[in-house]
């Protein structure tokens, strides 16, 4: 231990010895007052009584005064303090000692020799135990009670005081041998605790440094990402414009490797900048009010296709009567659920993935227990791997070999995402049988919107569903039978056909068929055309389909409503009632525009961007919604362009030299600005993708956001939300949002 941490250690223990020597302050005089009273020293010695009362009175008031003064004084005059402090502290021991020898010496007070010298025994075992953790202090405290004493003793020898001196010197020596393990154990707790004090702060300095370290990383990651967004938006926008254009076949599917390459890059971008934004605290989660089957619906709807193409069977259970409807952030569990099930459809190659979630409210009713399961029949992992299988950049197989790719990231946010909701994402796994993952979510529950119940329409409504695969089976089962219906199972095309005759016959036919387009023994199309062979006015046919397949003309002819795979229940309920839908093609997932008022041709758009190839994807996007253009490369271009010409909508770049795009938007909203486009709707365009980017959009006063690479679709919706449908709309209206 260095010098600097000792003398820190000392100056502790005289603190803490000072601290235990004023508990004994208020303690010696009422001792001095009781023993002398007890020997009747006021009657037989009154002098020496309030002479020695005197005396402590005074010592007690300069110990208080030490006392009070002691820290200070021991920073500005240490040695003084200390030699004062001894003094102090040994004046009971010593003045005890005097008082003992002094009625073994003078006669009028020999009757008072015993109970003085108990007395005097008593301080200086109870001073030598307590200030036991100096040294100094333990050695002195009884020598200047026994020095006196054995003074007397030695001019006024007598057997009995020879023994009562030698008693009170024993239990004194004894005392003092003892408190020695107290001083060692007192010096080796200092010592533990300043090293654990040590320890602590270095712990804290490192936590510091990693810290620092860390979100150096993930703003590099950030930055990075933008970046790499910035000519990701000249990729994908080209690509997407030369698709649009008239094409060889060869160069049609060169241009789509390009867009899907471009797309993949993309994803990869994205993945990682939620990985720094998780890491660096940056996450900002939602809490709006959502329905978990709409969430579900769009993420079944993102891996159907690929679960078709490969051939697997995508099963969807939802508990029919649970709640549906909370309050979170139902973009991040749709994302969650979304990297599940596209790692699903990735490791399986045959045989079925799938979906399942059960809903429990709490005591109070007020919450409600998720529990999310997504399994698949794929390669499934070994149990040595399933431990990191959550760690960023794992991956069960990491072998140069390996014959899936990917980053290994979407496992890691997916459990970040499910813990910064308050959830956990567990996995099981059997190698060659397939995998499961579960993810539980505690979410508060919202009231439902009313809605129109179909229960009427479908009450008592006999349907008939023939699907092979079991488990399919019996899930439109108990969502048919939730809804009202009375529904038989076929798990082939003759069982199917067989009870279809038969509920002939006996004069209650099914009013609906549910067909699955591939059974064990025939198709549906052979069962469809086999029921409208029969004498008899045919069933609503419904026929659900892989998405990857396109209906015949022949199916077009047999079946009157279409649903793919996985058959959600809200499809599934309305091609039962005859609800108007799309034809074939139909999706639950609206349109990207929808909501939005239909885009007026001819708006006049800024566009201010300092990135050519930039510029240039937003112009072409932009003619080809039929709107007049004009670029400029930065803020001041831009303001002096809103100055001089008129403008419905601004495209605003964030980042831009000489004036970027925040401060362009300050001055354009500023009280004192002339602009006569000065509440002109500014929509910002940004390579970056945090919520904190867009509250400072939003601050600066911009009224909409858009993240690069743009897309025509959501470029569409941002101007007809900003600039409306109407031709007869005032180009400089006041925006529907923001600070305008």
């Amino acid at each position: 231990m260095n010098n600097e941490k000792l003398q820190l250690l000392q100056r502790q223990a005289l603190l803490d010895l000072a601290h235990r020597a004023k508990r004994g302050t208020y303690v010696y005089l009422p001792t001095w007052v009781f023993l002398a009273t007890w020997s009747g020293l006021p009657a037989r010695a009154p002098a020496f009584f309030w002479i020695n009362t005197g005396l402590f009175c005074c010592v007690t008031a300069l110990r208080l005064v030490l006392h009070s003064r002691f820290e200070d004084l021991l920073s500005r005059r240490p040695t003084f303090a200390k030699s004062v402090g001894l003094a102090m502290l040994l004046q009971p021991s010593l003045h005890s000692g005097l008082l003992t020898a002094a009625c073994l010496s003078w006669p009028p007070l020999k009757s008072a020799f015993l109970p003085f010298l108990f007395g005097a025994v008593a301080i200086g075992a109870a001073g030598t135990i307590v200030l036991s953790l100096n040294r100094t202090v333990r050695i002195w405290f009884p020598t200047c009670v026994l020095a006196p004493v054995i003074i007397a003793l030695f001019f006024h020898p007598t057997h009995e005081n020879l023994l009562l001196g030698i008693l009170a010197s024993i239990l004194l020596v004894y005392i003092f041998k003892a408190t020695e393990v107290v001083h060692d154990d007192y010096w080796a707790a200092m010592e533990a605790r300043e090293e654990t004090a040590d320890r602590a702060r270095k712990l804290e300095l490192l936590s510091v440094k990693a810290e620092a370290a860390n979100r150096a990383k993930s703003d590099f990651l950030a930055n990075m990402s933008h970046e790499i967004r910035t000519p990701l938006n000249g990729v994908i926008g080209m690509t997407a414009l030369i698709l649009e254009t008239a094409l060889a076949p060869d160069q049609r599917e060169y241009a789509e490797i390009a867009q899907s390459s471009g797309r993949s890059l993309l994803g990869l971008v994205n993945d990682i900048l939620d990985v720094s934004k998780i890491e660096a605290g940056r996450l900002d989660l939602e809490s709006v009010e959502f329905d978990i089957g709409t969430v579900i619906d769009g993420t079944i709807d993102s891996v159907a296709l690929r679960a078709a193409e490969k051939g697997l069977d995508f099963v969807v259970d939802i508990e029919p009567g649970s709640p549906r409807h909370f309050r979170g952030d139902p973009t991040r569990i749709g994302q969650i659920l979304l990297n599940l099930l596209s790692n699903a459809a990735k490791f399986t190659e045959h045989g079925e993935i799938g979906l399942s979630l059960s809903v429990n409210r709490d005591d109070a009713g007020r919450n409600g227990h998720l529990n999310f399961k997504v399994w698949d029949t794929g390669i499934g992992i070994p149990p040595d791997r399933i431990g990191a299988l959550f760690a960023p950049f794992s991956q069960a197989d990491s072998s140069t070999t390996r014959k899936f790719g990917g980053t290994g990231l979407g496992l890691t946010i997916a459990k970040q995402l499910a813990e910064a909701m308050g959830g956990s994402i567990e996995a099981r796994s059997e190698p060659g049988v397939g995998s499961t993952f579960e993810v539980t979510l505690r979410l508060p529950l919202c009231e439902a919107p009313l809605s129109t119940s179909m229960a009427d329409q479908l009450s008592g409504m006999k349907v008939l569903v023939a699907v092979s695969h079991v488990r399919i089976g019996a899930i439109i089962i108990r969502q048919l039978t939730a809804a009202g219906c009375e529904p038989c199972l076929a798990e082939s095309a003759q069982q199917a056909l067989d009870y279809y005759r038969k509920s002939l016959g006996e004069g209650r036919p099914p009013a609906a068929a549910v067909l699955d387009q591939r059974l064990c023994d025939h198709d549906g199309v052979w069962l469809a055309a086999a029921i409208r062979d029969c004498a008899a006015p045919p069933p609503r046919l419904v026929l659900i389909r892989p998405l990857s397949s396109c209906t015949t003309e022949i199916e077009k002819s047999l079946f009157d409503r279409f649903i793919t795979k996985p058959a959600k229940p809200a499809m599934l309920i309305h091609s039962l009632t005859g609800r108007v839908q799309n034809d074939a093609t139909d999706s639950s997932i609206a349109p990207v525009g929808a909501g939005a008022p239909a885009l007026r041709a001819g708006i006049r758009v800024l566009v201010a961007d300092d990135n050519p190839v930039n510029q240039m994807v937003a112009t072409h996007m932009l003619r080809k919604l039929a709107a007049d253009v004009h670029s400029v490369a930065n803020g001041i271009d831009a303001l002096e362009a809103l100055r001089t010409l008129e403008f419905d909508v601004v495209l605003m770049d964030c980042q831009m030299p000489e004036m970027d795009g925040y401060e362009a938007t300050r001055q354009l909203r500023a009280s004192n600005c002339t602009h006569k486009n000065r509440n002109i709707p500014v929509i910002a365009l940004t390579a970056n993708a945090l919520a904190l980017d867009r509250e400072k959009c939003i601050a600066a006063g911009m009224n909409d956001y858009l993240s690069k690479p743009l897309d025509r679709a959501r470029l569409e919706k941002a101007l007809s939300l900003a600039v409306g449908g109407s031709e007869k709309e005032s180009p400089h209206a006041t925006p529907r949002y923001g600070n305008g």
